[in-house]
């Protein structure tokens, strides 16, 4: 009796924990679409606008240099105020949806990559992608993108010291075991190495990673590992590829 109570209360518990991932999913799959919406809404409303504004802006201005009597300073301010808002909604965009997330993970990270160099003038980010990739549904992606996100302001810490840090996505198959279909495998790994060892205790220990690899495992399917050799640690995001491959070709 008491057997069949222990295995009810396990079927029980895995039930409820494959639902409560499907939830995860779902929820998450609904808040993507959402932030897409309005990133398109932003793109094609007012950054269109805007668009068109500065156009007329410069038509004035290229006037006045040809009538001098037509002249307006005011303008010239006015245009550089613009091209600032539509830098900044432009920023605002991509954080609601990134860059080519849509279309290739590679080039979604490259342009991450670019953008997170770009903020960091601290650290060496180097980057390493491929130009043949298993093109990989929308969620999924965004999911990996934002762990990438978030791995690296935890194990990248805020300082003025130069940090190498190298980004690295690839691929590997699994044969196929015991009649079983052969397995694709993604591998996005974070190699950081740091000045010294208590640095490196330090961010091991940061309890936002553990929570960092329950979201991977229940969002994914997937799995947010690490190495450490001597003073060099890496992190990996590990998934299973369920897509066929598709050309991609790098950012200039």
């Amino acid at each position: 009796m008491i057997t069949v109570i222990c295995m009810m209360l396990l079927l029980w518990s895995v039930v409820s924990y494959l639902e409560l991932q499907r939830s995860m999913r779902w929820w998450f799959e609904r808040r993507t679409a959402h932030l897409e919406a309005q990133s398109e809404r932003l793109h094609n409303g007012v950054m269109q606008e805007l668009f068109v504004l500065r156009r007329e802006l410069e038509a004035t201005l290229h006037q006045g240099h040809l009538l001098p009597s037509h002249s307006n300073p005011a303008s010239s301010i006015q245009l550089q105020a613009i091209e600032k808002i539509h830098h900044q909604l432009e920023q605002i965009s991509d954080e609601l949806s990134p860059p080519y997330i849509a279309d290739s993970l590679p080039l979604a990270v490259q342009a991450y990559g670019q953008e997170w160099q770009h903020n960091h003038p601290e650290t060496v980010l180097e980057l390493e992608l491929p130009k043949i990739w298993e093109q990989q549904a929308t969620p999924q992606d965004q999911i990996l993108l934002m762990g990438l996100d978030e791995l690296l302001q935890m194990v990248m810490p805020g300082s003025q010291t130069t940090l190498p840090c190298r980004v690295r996505l690839t691929t590997q198959d699994q044969p196929a075991n015991n009649g079983a279909a052969p397995t694709s495998w993604g591998e996005l790994s974070v190699e950081v190495t740091y000045p010294n060892a208590v640095l490196i205790s330090s961010v091991l220990r940061t309890r936002e990673l553990r929570y960092l690899r329950r979201v991977v495992r229940g969002l994914t399917h997937g799995r947010l590992l690490n190495e450490r050799r001597g003073l060099t640690v890496t992190w990996y995001f590990r998934w299973v590829l369920r897509s066929t491959p598709s050309l991609t070709v790098g950012l200039d």
